[in-house]
């Protein structure tokens, strides 16, 4: 009896195997480079092409490679807190803007928040530090290089506590996991955009003459202040093409806008709120590549870490949310499930292709104090192929 019921199972799978294999799509059947979430090209067969570094169906997914950390420094400082940071080109230099804590609340949720500057030759070896770039109290910084009037540009989130903050020497910090935790709240504090500018050698050094400007705003963007964690876009031209996070009335929470600008000074006016409709979403990087724009974001409404918006440069206020993460909290080659990944930015090549991902990852609940959590800044590698 038994060896006629495993005969019939068996008869079962092999005349269900057509049925399944007919069941599953051979291709994405794409109509337009849309349907590629414009990383890739839809073919005349209907599939999607992805470009470099770009996989899946719909290349939805980041071809993440080896990861390495970049901030704390190895051998250099002792092992303080990080969440982030930003990485520009100049020259035969890499410059590494870093999130730095050096006084805290909780992990992750900081004052004390500093931008530390560092430099390597190229993107393989080690990053030294160069000085404390910008004091307390911002965060979330994204650098850009100015092509007109060759400038560097930090733009950060600006926090402004009603007490006085010391500087940070992020030499001289002590062990942060030595630290008890801050038993009450810091006071409420007011945030706005900052932008630090500085001048660019030719030789690809950057004067530590560090300026700060607060933007102008159009009536039309007012109305969302304050704008916080933005991601310019600079053009040749000078334009800035800017997402960022504001306080959304009708969610009741953070989400995403989009705005632009003829002078990085401003005054900056608003294209569309609703990036990511009723999405719950922060720290926000844009870039460009061949087939449009492109928003990638922590998104914290459901199980996604890794969002990701695009939109065709002519339709800049109608913009689509891919329904995949692009990548997850797990680090591969470390084999290590983070507790969060956010504050992405991504290294582009000329064509807009994805080169490295920089995000600042946690071991460890929010609310929790040292020793039981901490944040690190890495850099993982996206490989161009599958």
């Amino acid at each position: 009896m038994n060896e006629m019921k495993i005969k019939i199972k068996i008869c079962l799978f092999y005349t269900l195997i057509p049925f399944v294999l007919s069941s599953t799509p051979e291709s994405n059947q794409c109509a337009t480079d849309m349907d590629c979430q414009l990383n890739g090209r839809c073919t005349v067969g209907g599939n999607c092409e992805c470009y470099p570094g770009w996989s899946g169906l719909s290349c939805s997914h980041l071809n993440l490679g080896p990861t390495r950390r970049v901030w704390p420094p190895h051998n250099q400082v002792g092992l303080t807190n990080s969440w982030g940071g930003s990485i520009i080109e100049t020259r035969s230099l890499q410059h590494l803007f870093a999130n730095v804590n050096c006084a805290r609340d909780s992990c992750a949720h900081t004052v004390g928040a500093s931008i530390a500057h560092l430099t390597s030759p190229s993107l393989d070896k080690p990053f030294e530090f160069r000085g404390t770039a910008v004091p307390a109290e911002i965060e979330n910084v994204h650098a850009r290089v100015e092509p007109v009037e060759q400038k560097i540009l930090l733009y950060y989130g600006d926090h402004q506590y009603p007490m006085d903050l010391p500087d940070c020497d992020v030499l001289d910090l002590p062990d942060l996991f030595s630290l008890e935790p801050n038993p009450e709240p810091y006071p409420r504090r007011v945030k706005r955009m900052g932008i630090a500018f500085a001048d660019l050698n030719p030789n690809g050094t950057i004067e530590p003459n560090w300026k700060f400007h607060f933007p102008e705003y159009h009536p039309n963007l007012e109305k969302l202040l304050p704008v916080i964690n933005p991601s310019p876009l600079i053009l040749a031209n000078g334009t800035v093409l800017l997402a960022f996070r504001y306080a959304n009335t009708e969610i009741q929470h953070e989400t995403l806008g989009f705005a632009r600008a003829t002078h990085w000074k401003g005054p900056y006016s608003l294209v569309t709120d609703w990036v990511v409709p009723k999405l719950m979403s922060e720290d926000p990087f844009l870039f460009r590549n061949r087939g449009g724009l492109h928003i990638i974001f922590h998104e914290y409404n459901g199980s996604y870490t890794a969002g990701h918006a695009f939109t065709l440069e002519a339709s800049p206020t109608n913009w689509t949310f891919s329904p995949e993460p692009i990548y997850s909290t797990t680090v591969e080659d470390w084999h290590y499930k983070f507790d969060y990944r956010e504050r992405p930015e991504l290294l582009v090549d000329h064509n807009g292709d994805p080169t490295f991902l920089l995000t600042g990852v946690e071991a460890g609940q929010k609310n929790a104090s040292f020793p039981t959590c901490a944040s690190l800044t890495i850099l993982t590698e996206i490989l161009r192929a599958d």
